[in-house]
């Protein structure tokens, strides 16, 4: 899978957590080419099993729960991600609670 489609992915269960049933249907972590992706998709397969909501903050706790906040943090896909307005509201927020300074 292109990296292109998997960040597509990604974002598209961050904006409507009913894309994650039509994904996960159809991929699992293993199927993503970068570490990083494996890890954020896997965080987000134990948020939609334990029942909870598929959010930028849901997400990052999960992945600092995990010990991935580093892969989170310097993340091109974060930084992608803040070029759309909901990603740029998660960056704000995650800023805010982990103190990032500034950059995410």
């Amino acid at each position: 899978m292109s990296i292109i489609a998997e960040r597509s992915i990604l974002g598209g269960v961050l904006l409507d957590n009913a894309a994650y049933k039509q994904a996960s249907e159809h991929l699992k972590p293993k199927d993503f080419s970068l570490d990083s992706h494996r890890r954020i998709y896997s965080r987000m397969v134990d948020l939609a099993d334990s029942g909870r909501v598929i959010d930028p903050i849901t997400l990052t706790e999960e992945l600092h729960r995990w010990s991935r906040w580093l892969l989170w943090h310097e993340s091109y896909w974060l930084q992608e991600r803040r070029k759309t307005r909901s990603g740029c509201y998660a960056a704000v927020l995650i800023e805010k609670e982990f103190g990032t300074g500034g950059v995410v």
